[in-house]
């Protein structure tokens, strides 16, 4: 029989997918769209937002970043979900 898995991994397994869904969608997009998925909650532990895996700070500078700068935090997301950048926006847009 298979362990059930926790609610916590499930929902963190939920938001991984919510977020590299809207990684490709936002790859196809000319301006990366906002990662934050309505679920706003810091793990004091590891500094992140449960919903979109950013920091407070890349959450602060959403607004006022580059598209590059946008890039960049999409990128840092997919690593700190996945650990594959592959996933992520391209730092250079071509």
């Amino acid at each position: 029989m298979k362990k059930p898995v926790p609610d916590d991994v499930r929902l963190r397994q939920v938001f991984a997918a919510q977020l590299q869904a809207r990684a490709r969608g936002a790859a196809l997009a000319g301006e990366p769209p906002s990662p934050c998925i309505s679920v706003c909650r810091i793990d004091e532990s590891s500094g992140l937002c449960e919903g979109c895996f950013r920091t407070l700070d890349e959450i602060a500078r959403w607004g006022a970043a580059s598209g590059g700068e946008r890039r960049a935090v999409w990128q840092t997301i997919a690593q700190r979900v996945t650990g594959d950048a592959r996933l992520a926006l391209r730092a250079d847009p071509d």
